[in-house]
């Protein structure tokens, strides 16, 4: 597989550009030795699963190498709608939201001129593959939002960069030390084990460099407004069947929420002028003189053993007991939304918000509900199954 050390210069109008075969869209790579270097590039493994006696160190995805081999596709030899959203994906790690907005604009772009015949292409079920591939999208560019940085100090300092998912954890933290008898000793013992709290995150954002969270609010305003047009073009194609991107509007919506907060509570205004600055801002994970892989083990977070997690979350909100039925769903609803901030990848979440969606019905309105509504048994067949993870489900 070929390594790119360094980032090259990508003319999105050159990727839009038609190719000589095919009525503009090329071939079809997915069987391709192309195809399968980006999807070896993408590949990262998920430091949250145990390694039992094998350790190792964990792959990292290579968004550099898969960049440039998304661009080269899609440049000379196809018009994919998959190798689009890798692409996008890479600039969301890479670029953050801002590359986020570029690869929307993109995928909108391509998508209104070669959607008759670009790739994968309509087949006896129609357009299914392009629904399930921008299901995946949703669910892919989601994941990746709650990694972007929405705060920016020096890496020296401690919690230099915090997240999204940062964000939501500290929100879980709150709930959880406000639920046990004495509020600060539970905040002051999951701080003590490392954990973020909102006291930490706000701090953190309020002495953030204005002019990194102004661009953030300006390139989030900017991926709402891509996403928005996107969402049209493909709602005039599938009609019914074409997704909203939920998930990846509420990531969107929680950053933009955030970041205009807090630059109203600093008297800040909510975008600066970027022409008339000489100065470049930047929302990636690093400063232009941090090597990027340092930067994504900078971002990685701190490894506890289960039964360290454990212990926190004890000592955080102390033995629940469960006398009644509604206190048992309530726990599994803590439950999922703790595992949600753990593993956003993880199909647990979901699963236990189906049960809890059970809570006041009989066995026969669930059975009833799943044969009426087969769109909810399809959701737990796809959340267990064995689909690849580094795209959509071309198989049915």
């Amino acid at each position: 597989m070929r390594v790119i050390k360094k980032r090259v210069t990508i003319i999105d109008e050159n990727l839009l550009a038609p190719l000589s075969e095919n009525s503009g869209v090329g071939q079809y790579l997915r069987y391709d030795p192309l195809y399968d270097e980006i999807r070896q590039a993408r590949k990262e493994e998920d430091e949250t699963l145990s390694q039992g006696i094998w350790q190792h160190d964990l792959k990292k995805a290579d968004f550099v190498t898969v960049e440039a081999l998304c661009a080269e596709a899609l440049e000379f030899r196809t018009k994919d709608i998959q190798i689009v959203s890798w692409l996008t994906d890479s600039w969301i790690s890479l670029d953050s939201v801002e590359g986020f907005a570029r690869g929307l604009a993109l995928c909108k772009e391509m998508v209104s001129t070669y959607w008759s015949n670009i790739y994968p292409q309509e087949d006896e079920d129609g357009y299914e593959a392009r629904v399930r591939l921008f299901e995946w999208m949703n669910e892919q560019f989601a994941n990746r939002l709650m990694t972007v940085p929405l705060t920016y100090k020096s890496m020296t300092q401690e919690h230099a960069i915090l997240t999204l998912a940062d964000w939501l954890a500290a929100l879980n933290t709150e709930t959880i030390a406000k639920r046990a008898a004495d509020y600060q000793k539970a905040l002051d013992a999951v701080s003590a084990k490392g954990a973020i709290t909102l006291s930490v995150f706000r701090k953190n954002l309020n002495t953030s460099d204005a002019k990194f969270l102004q661009k953030l609010f300006a390139c989030t305003t900017k991926a709402q407004e891509e996403l928005q047009e996107l969402i049209v073009v493909i709602g005039k194609k599938l009609g019914k069947q074409a997704t909203g991107f939920s998930r990846v509007k509420t990531c969107l919506d929680d950053i933009l929420r955030i970041v205009k907060s807090t630059l109203e509570q600093r008297e800040l205004p909510l975008f600066f002028d970027d022409v008339a600055s000489d100065e470049e801002v930047l929302l990636t994970t690093a400063p232009p003189q941090t090597d990027y892989i340092q930067t994504q083990e900078a971002l990685a977070p701190q490894k506890t053993t289960p039964a360290e997690d454990s212990l926190s979350k004890l000592e955080a909100d102390g033995v629940r007991s469960i006398s009644e039925r509604k206190d048992a769903y309530q726990a599994l609803r803590e439950i999922g939304q703790f595992l949600q901030t753990l593993d956003p990848h993880s199909p647990a979440p979901s699963l236990l918000e189906i049960i809890v969606d059970w809570e006041s019905k009989s066995l026969p309105d669930i059975l009833e509900s799943l044969s009426v509504a087969p769109s909810s048994t399809q959701r737990i067949i796809r959340m267990l199954s064995s689909a690849l993870p580094d795209e959509y489900d071309a198989k049915k």
